[in-house]
């Protein structure tokens, strides 16, 4: 089984949001960052001149979520807006078609990745259209509708200043790097016990060469494999020494990871519990094996990205081998 975690925050908030009683979760909590509520208000130039403005202001920052169906009043200049109540949207088919061809006509350049759902509330055609929009690794992202740049700042989108803009045009794609984790089938080791092998990589979803690429975690109840990666000792990227149990593999100026690639670092082994024996005619006999739940808390690195730091979790688990 194989494990690519921590999606981006506006990934983690949209796919949280898969019923009306998910969005009505949402009821007396603020605006932020990544969120922005909106009300369906049926005349289609200011509903896109808004929807536009959000677009471009998520993408120009960090990414974040729309919900179009809900109502947020401000409390304050300086305050966020707060969440007060759901106004489902009507004829939401016909709602949800429209947002969605507007979407690839009132921003330019079009934002990768951007999703839309809808959220019904049957039997009648009402609910809530939710709409995720990622950080842009390209040119920063404008309003066709006003022909003005906009960034997210806290809980308000705001128009770029030409410093900021002329900052995005200059600015080189980043490598995006994601932690990998692939458990092997589990196997018997050499006294019987039932043991299980955890490979660790890296992954460049960015646009551009990660270089000086990091992995930082501590591994729990897994050793790591002195035989290496390849069965020959061998690791993907040097292990720097520490002073605690975790274990920090870090490559240098001859280490990279090129966007879309994947670099699998080093092997971890772990042993399991003994449980029920089988015994079968003409075979080996084949017995249980429990292994523990898994939590490992990881931080990636590389030249030019931030740090980012994931949790990584599996649930026990119970094999015949």
């Amino acid at each position: 089984m194989k494990f690519e975690i921590n999606p981006s925050r506006a990934e983690a908030n949209y796919s949280k949001l898969e019923s009306a009683e998910d969005v009505h979760g949402l009821v007396g909590t603020p605006e932020g960052l990544n969120l922005e509520c909106k009300r369906w208000q049926g005349d289609e130039k200011p509903q896109k001149a808004g929807l536009a403005q959000c677009i471009s202001g998520f993408a120009n920052a960090d990414g974040g979520v729309i919900i179009i169906g809900l109502r947020a009043v401000r409390q304050g200049t300086e305050e966020p807006d707060i969440i007060q109540r759901g106004e489902p949207v009507k004829k939401l088919a016909n709602a949800f078609s429209q947002v969605s061809d507007w979407i690839g006509e009132i921003v330019e350049p079009i934002v990768p990745g951007i999703e839309v759902k809808s959220i019904a509330m049957p039997p009648d055609d009402v609910g809530y259209i939710v709409i995720k929009i990622p950080a842009t690794e390209l040119m920063p992202v404008r309003s066709r509708i006003d022909n003005k740049f906009y960034q997210r700042i806290t809980a308000s989108t705001r128009a770029m200043e030409y410093f900021q803009i002329a900052d995005m045009f200059g600015r080189r794609s980043r490598p995006k790097l994601f932690p990998l984790f692939e458990f092997e089938a589990p196997t018997t080791g050499p006294f019987g016990q039932p043991v299980q092998n955890l490979i660790v990589g890296l992954e460049n979803a960015g646009r551009n060469v990660a270089r000086f690429p990091s992995i930082r975690f501590d591994p729990a109840s897994f050793s790591l494999d002195d035989f290496g990666i390849d069965g020959n000792r061998g690791l993907g990227l040097p292990r720097i020494p520490t002073r605690n149990h975790h274990m920090i593999f870090a490559g240098g100026a001859d280490h990279v990871v090129h966007p879309g690639t994947q670099l699998w670092i080093a092997k971890f082994r772990r042993s399991g519990n003994r449980g029920k024996t089988y015994v079968t005619v003409g075979r080996n006999d084949e017995m249980d094996a429990h292994f523990p739940l898994v939590t490992l808390e990881v931080t990636v690195s590389a030249y030019g990205a931030p740090s980012e730091s994931q949790i990584f979790s599996e649930d026990v688990q119970t094999v015949r081998i």
